[in-house]
């Protein structure tokens, strides 16, 4: 039984994907304060906004993303993959992946105005 118990055990590689992960829900939680920021900005400058700069300064977008994120990562909670440390593991890489996307979409869509921007120099 102890064999077992040391194989379902997580390695170092996976707590540190584990620590990402919570690094990213957490910056998707705290983008709509930066948002809030940036669309007081764009609204000083005046010029028309691309449809996603417009969605992702929304204060609902990064929490809802967030959420998505931590509905994700808690599914290691569930019996059925809590048992199997592959489907562990899966959940991990999983999470790594929808939260980073999640992460890069966000900060894609709140800087493209600036990009858009300095191609015009």
């Amino acid at each position: 039984m102890a064999k077992n118990e040391t194989l379902n055990e997580f390695t170092i590689l996976d707590w540190i994907g584990f620590f990402y992960i919570l690094v990213h829900i957490s910056g998707l939680f705290y983008f709509s304060e930066i948002a809030f920021n940036l669309n007081e900005m764009y609204q000083n400058i005046g010029k028309d906004l691309p449809t996603l700069t417009i969605i992702v300064l929304k204060p609902w977008f990064s929490t809802m993303l967030g959420i998505i994120c931590l509905g994700i990562f808690s599914l290691q909670l569930i019996n059925y993959i809590k048992i199997s440390l592959k489907r562990r593991r899966a959940v991990v890489v999983l999470s790594f992946i929808i939260s980073s996307v999640f992460l890069a979409l966000c900060t894609i869509g709140a800087y493209q105005p600036i990009f858009r921007m300095a191609e015009g120099l």
